[in-house]
């Protein structure tokens, strides 16, 4: 039954058969439902994912905010990773392995302290959480200088001016691809705050737009 799930390994419980990685098998039986695993899927998948943390762990690991970790999860900078639901709660398991990977390509990739350093935590806030696996992308593409040789990674000091290069222009053909423009990107490229925006859109530095505090524009009133 897959409710037992839970008594073979704490890492996981009866969600676990929402995952790709376990096929169900539903059963009826005088009114009542029963959704049955396979066994030795189970036993290959303790086995594969033994040695693995929770998403809370990895944030207490890097130090880094829930909303920046999930966004680097489902960026998939992190093999081997997978998630699944039951009820209203999501479950990450992640392996050690692909921690320890990725932490080691950062190290690697590690130089001396840019002089216009800044920490990691308060880049992933400056550039909202959301977009965090963009800014870990340039460091691990070399395009951001990166100083890290202990302490968690949010710690990590790395250079403003090649954060702001690169994540614009991360974001800026994003945008031009979906043919919109949050207002947090706009706050983030222009240097301002959100009360600034707002401003500008009522005097029509945006061209015409309906709403007052809209939460995109669409593109083309960015760049004109």
């Amino acid at each position: 039954n897959a409710e037992e799930i839970r008594f073979l390994s704490k890492k996981f419980n009866a969600g676990i058969k929402n995952s790709y990685l376990i096929s169900d098998i539903k059963y009826e039986y005088l009114g009542h439902s029963f959704v049955f695993v396979k066994s030795n899927e189970i036993e290959q998948l303790l086995n594969k994912y033994e040695n693995s943390i929770t998403k809370d762990e990895l944030r207490e690991r890097w130090g880094t905010s829930a909303r920046a970790t999930l966004a680097i999860l489902k960026s998939k900078l992190l093999e081997n990773i997978f998630s699944y639901s039951y009820g209203n709660m999501e479950t990450w398991v992640i392996p050690m392995d692909s921690i320890q990977k990725l932490e080691i390509e950062l190290t690697q990739l590690a130089k001396e302290t840019p002089k216009d350093a800044i920490d990691l935590n308060l880049a992933f806030q400056w550039i909202d959480p959301t977009n965090s696996h963009i800014l870990l992308q340039g460091i691990l593409e070399n395009k951001i200088t990166l100083h890290w040789k202990q302490g968690q990674l949010a710690e990590a000091l790395i250079s403003k001016y090649e954060v702001y290069l690169f994540v614009k222009e991360q974001l800026i053909e994003e945008c031009r691809s979906n043919q919109w423009m949050p207002i947090r990107t706009l706050v983030f490229l222009l240097g301002v705050k959100k009360s600034d925006i707002y401003y500008w859109l009522k005097t029509g530095r945006f061209g015409a737009i309906q709403e007052d505090k809209p939460i995109a524009i669409p593109f083309n009133n960015y760049i004109l």
